[in-house]
């Protein structure tokens, strides 16, 4: 069950705890905790904001709590999107900036590798920024063990 946003992360949790986790040997539901691109633009300054305990942003302090918490979880939905946009504004600005989702989706990806947690990435037309945030996470050892592209 794939969240993408924060306010989705207690409504995964219900799910997860209501549904059985495990129907036969090849299904199981499994929670999953992360911000989608074309959600970022929701995020507030507030939620940007580190806590008193971290240096990390409010919202991916709360996705860490989760993922902590169900030890069989995974991180997504993430990812990046050059082709979603604010359809309020009339030269086709992406929802969010591609440089605030490559922000967003490094951090979340830096999170999977400390959790040693698979990942479903989205992504749309940007394979450009992808590939040079997934070499630097690369060059660094952040890259988490498993990645799941579509």
């Amino acid at each position: 069950i794939m969240s993408t946003h924060p306010s989705d992360f207690p409504k995964v949790q219900q799910l997860s705890e209501d549904l059985p986790r495990q129907y036969d040997q090849n299904l199981a539901i499994v929670p999953c905790y992360g911000v989608h691109p074309w959600f970022l633009h929701e995020l507030t300054d507030e939620h940007w904001k580190p806590t008193n305990a971290a240096t990390e942003p409010c919202w991916l302090e709360e996705m860490r709590n989760q993922l902590v918490s169900n030890p069989d979880s995974i991180v997504g939905e993430i990812g990046l999107d050059g082709f979603h946009f604010d359809g309020t504004k009339p030269d086709r600005e992406l929802s969010t900036p591609m440089d605030q989702q490559v922000e967003a989706f490094s951090l979340q990806m830096r999170l999977a590798r400390e959790l040693q947690r698979p990942v479903s990435i989205h992504t749309v037309q940007c394979f450009g920024p992808l590939a040079q945030c997934l070499g630097e996470l690369k060059k660094k050892r952040q890259l988490p063990p498993k990645m799941y592209f579509h």
